[in-house]
């Protein structure tokens, strides 16, 4: 092999792992559901609804890189679980411009998560890793109130 070959091998093999890192493809899955749901009105003609909305969207995206299987995006790959996705009032309508706070507002998240965290979708859409203390007084969209929360 010739001498600038051995870096190319280097590249793909450091891509190949970082493709595979839970906590990278948790927070790629989260941003596609969160994109899936912003725009499910535009690709099935009505307001997200339920986890089919979602699915119709994804499966209608252009998506890079390509998934294997389009429904694995609804698992997280830490906790093997489906995403919880709160339906109802979209990110829009979640979020206030004049109150910060709205854009804190939890979305989408883990089910059980791992090492004592959880990847979480804000109504920002931007997606953040939250302590088991920090998800459990966050503020949830639609009232929504997760298993084993008060």
């Amino acid at each position: 092999m010739t001498r600038w070959a051995w870096p190319l091998v280097g590249l793909m093999l450091v891509g190949c792992s970082a493709r595979e890192d839970p906590d990278k493809l948790a927070r790629i899955r989260l941003n596609r559901i969160g994109q899936a749901y912003g725009l499910g009105a535009f690709f099935v003609g009505h307001r997200t609804k339920c986890e089919d909305d979602v699915r119709q969207t994804l499966r209608t995206m252009i998506i890079q890189p390509e998934p294997k299987d389009r429904d694995s995006i609804m698992i997280s790959p830490r906790d093997g679980e489906p995403f919880v996705i709160i339906y109802g009032d979209g990110p829009a309508d979640v979020l206030d411009m004049q109150n910060p706070s709205a854009k804190t507002i939890i979305m989408a998240y883990e089910r059980t998560g791992a090492e004592g965290k959880r990847y979480v979708l804000m109504s920002a859409q931007n997606v953040e890793v939250l302590t088991d203390d920090e998800f459990s007084r966050a503020t949830f969209a639609n009232k929504h109130k997760p298993a084993g929360k008060p």
